[in-house]
């Protein structure tokens, strides 16, 4: 395929969205975080996957006016629980796509053929598709570009309590079992909450005050297995990040991440690139860069792309970001710092 082919595209929600995103879905219009620079064009056949793997629809994509994409529905599931799931090799595949392009609570990766370092492969792209064709209802539900445009749904990137779904009329098939209306009280998240100690709540506030935010980032690294220096809050005034993380391997080698800690929300400023500069150049040669702020703006991985950090390319992660890896770390046996980090600084 050239670049003048229509490549498809993988979204990829968050399972304590997955009622708002399927409600999205069978109203048409879905809103989609995309990186900086990344395209998606007209005719694009897409599927639909919850991150542990649920198959929620499959279609083409009809029209793109970022951030939203209008759907066109080939099949859909009747709820996210009764979903089919993706398992084995391609569930795998799924799980190894990085946090970083997962921050919004629907993300698209585009799937570039041909390429070898592509995050999701072709090859892996057309057998889900196939596998959606065999496993979800077809629907009748077919949005066009001159349709009129639909009520509004709820947003699949919205923080606020989800509004009830908008009057569309679901597919034929699936009006016996329609959507259920979203859970305020999200097991998902719970399930995410318990997980994390009550020292290190914070990693899912929208904000926290800033010298408590650098200590719970400390703290984060430490309860994923580093060790950790703090130092922002013990030499206040002098050029020196917020702390220092270090993991090594079972064979030696050595990690260590240089942190600067930004509460609220963070948009890439200059004088905290700036800044971070100056850390580095104190640090070891093969340290790394990282921002971790509450949350993110968009715009923040293509500006750290732009402005190189000694040569290097900076990096950033929210809390929420930090938070899954910490419960990851206590839940799935299969857990490997070394992999999660070689993923955050690809």
């Amino acid at each position: 395929m050239s670049v003048s082919d229509v490549w498809p595209v993988t979204l990829i929600g968050w399972r304590s969205k997955a009622q708002e995103i399927l409600a999205a879905a069978l109203s048409g219009t879905v809103s989609v975080g995309l990186g900086k620079g990344v395209h998606v064009r007209k005719g694009a056949r897409f599927v639909l996957l919850l991150e542990d793997g649920a198959v929620l629809a499959y279609g083409e994509v009809v029209t793109v006016r970022d951030p939203q994409f209008e759907l066109r529905l080939a099949g859909c599931a009747a709820s996210p629980d009764g979903a089919p799931a993706l398992t084995g090799a391609w569930l795998e595949r799924l799980k190894a796509v990085p946090r970083g392009f997962l921050r919004q609570p629907l993300s698209g990766v585009v799937v570039i053929p041909d390429r070898q370092d592509a995050v999701i492969p072709i090859g892996w792209f057309d057998d889900v598709y196939r596998f959606a064709e065999k496993r979800l209802e077809a629907t009748t539900r077919v949005p066009t570009a001159s349709s009129p445009a639909p009520e509004p749904a709820p947003s699949a990137v919205s923080s606020s309590p989800p509004a009830p779904p908008p009057a569309v009329a679901p597919p034929r098939e699936a009006q016996a079992s329609s959507v259920p209306a979203p859970q305020q009280d999200d097991e998902r998240e719970s399930l995410l909450r318990s997980w994390i100690p009550p020292a290190l709540s914070g990693l899912l506030a929208d904000h926290v005050r800033a010298d408590e935010w650098e200590l719970i980032v400390a703290y984060a690294f430490r309860a994923l297995g580093c060790r950790v220096d703090i130092r922002g809050q013990t030499a206040p005034g002098k050029v020196e990040p917020d702390c220092i993380a270090t993991y090594t391997t079972s064979d030696g080698r050595i990690f260590e991440i240089v942190i600067d800690a930004k509460a609220g929300r963070w948009t890439a400023d200059i004088d905290d690139i700036r800044a971070m500069r100056d850390y580095m150049t104190r640090a070891h040669p093969y340290a790394r860069p990282l921002f971790v702020a509450n949350s993110l703006a968009r715009e923040v991985p293509e500006r750290l792309r732009q402005q190189l950090i000694n040569d290097k390319v900076g990096r950033a992660i929210s809390g929420r970001d930090l938070a899954l890896l910490i419960s990851q770390r206590f839940t799935d046996p299969g857990f490997s710092l070394e992999m999660e980090l070689q993923r955050m600084f690809l």
